[in-house]
């Protein structure tokens, strides 16, 4: 939803395909609205719920001629089922569900999974169920770590701010390695601001980054290819 997000998201898509030309990349429609109410204020009972918003901008999409719909924002997912419901012959991407997969994919079951994620979507659990239901183990941060998460991405010197240098790349870096020495074999970076001051993670354990799975599975669905499970976005 952030418009450094949207950016960020976009330019992935552009290096994951695999392009001589103009006329080989893919046709894009892009909706980015900063209006859209914050969604972890919503999930916690705080704010504004976005859902009828979040459906406005599934429904301009879909008017544009989109044939699929990926939404970069992690905590979004906790409403997407109603956006879904409400668009329900262009399948939306799940974001969650893909980047598991992938980390599935990867590792063996029983491994514990640090997350890095907003306050909202921990308090969704829309992380620990999906790892839980494939056999991995959710690592998530301390009180006073996730504060920090939070600082990262909502503070006065945080990314939604603009600030994406190396201060922000450190304290994330310490967040995770704290996990790491609670058993964590992998950090999930939960939080499309977090993906963009992951840099230093790689360093230290292996990272899944659901933003960079999600620019990679429409690439691949897109063009045909599929080398990865991909999941969508259901409702009841």
């Amino acid at each position: 939803m952030g418009p450094q997000a949207t950016i960020d998201f976009y330019q992935r898509i552009l290096d994951n395909t695999k392009a001589a030309r103009d006329q080989e990349h893919l046709q894009v429609l892009l909706w980015s609205d900063p209006q859209v109410p914050d969604r972890t204020a919503a999930i916690l009972g705080t704010g504004e719920d976005p859902t009828a918003r979040l459906v406005s901008g599934a429904e301009r999409l879909c008017l544009g001629g989109a044939t699929c719909i990926a939404v970069p924002c992690n905590t979004a997912h906790y409403f997407l089922p109603k956006v879904q419901q409400a668009v329900p012959t262009v399948p939306i991407f799940d974001m969650v569900a893909t980047a598991v997969n992938r980390v599935q994919a990867h590792l063996p079951q029983g491994c514990k999974i640090g997350i890095a994620a907003t306050d909202g979507t921990l308090a969704s659990g829309l992380y620990q169920r999906v790892m839980l239901s494939g056999g991995l183990l959710p690592v998530v941060p301390s009180p006073s770590e996730q504060a920090v998460v939070m600082d990262i991405i909502y503070g006065q010197r945080g990314v939604k701010a603009g600030y994406l240098g190396r201060a922000n790349e450190e304290r994330f870096r310490r967040v995770a390695a704290a996990m790491c020495q609670r058993g964590a074999a992998a950090i999930l970076v939960g939080c499309t601001e977090l993906s963009m001051v992951a840099t230093r993670l790689v360093a230290l354990t292996t990272v899944f980054d659901p933003m960079e799975i999600l620019a990679q599975a429409v690439v691949e669905q897109v063009k045909g290819h599929h080398d990865y499970p991909v999941s969508w976005v259901s409702y009841p």
